[in-house]
Order: structure tokens, then sequence, then C-alpha cells
């Protein structure tokens, strides 16, 4: 089963429990590039993250006094939304 070195274990514990063999293999692993020329956050109305490391990569890139630029924050899935809303409770 290829993932990333920071998935989670969930589906490997599905797996198990439904008596699947599999082999876990780490293919990549997810680093935030912090050299880029990233876009002034105030020019978006919103902004998508699509997994946990999209969020830790955004508020590791992203000056802390421009993280309320943005009109709204969408997530895909509740283990993304969770970390977003710890994220965002810690700058309140």
């Amino acid at each position: 089963m290829p993932q990333s070195s920071k998935a989670r274990v969930k589906l490997a514990h599905f797996l198990v429990e439904k008596g699947v063999h599999h082999q876990i293999v780490h293919l990549y692993d997810t680093k935030t590039k912090k050299d880029l020329k990233y876009p002034k956050i105030d020019q978006f109305e919103e902004v998508v993250f699509t997994s946990p490391s999209t969020v830790d990569a955004f508020f590791s890139t992203i000056p802390k006094d421009m993280i309320h630029d943005v009109y709204r924050y969408k997530v895909i899935g509740p283990i993304t939304a969770e970390v977003l809303k710890e994220r965002l409770n810690v700058l309140v």
C-alpha cells in the first residue's frame, strides 16, 4: 500500500481487521517548500486545504498577521478540518 510517511494508520488497521494481507510502503515524505514566492494572501477570498500537511504548510509559510485576511477556509475531510480548527484557535 503506497503512502506518505505521514499517512494515518486507519486504513491499515481496517485491512488487518478484514484479514487483508498488505504491505505498507512509504514512497514519499511531505515537506514544505519555504523558498517559493507566494502571492499576497489578501488577494484570495478562499483557501482550500486537502490534507493536514497543507494546513501545516500554509501556517508555516504565511505571516501570522495575514492569516485572517482570507475570507473563508474550506477543507476536504474531517481530519483536515480538525487540524485547521486547532491552528486557528491558537491564533485567536
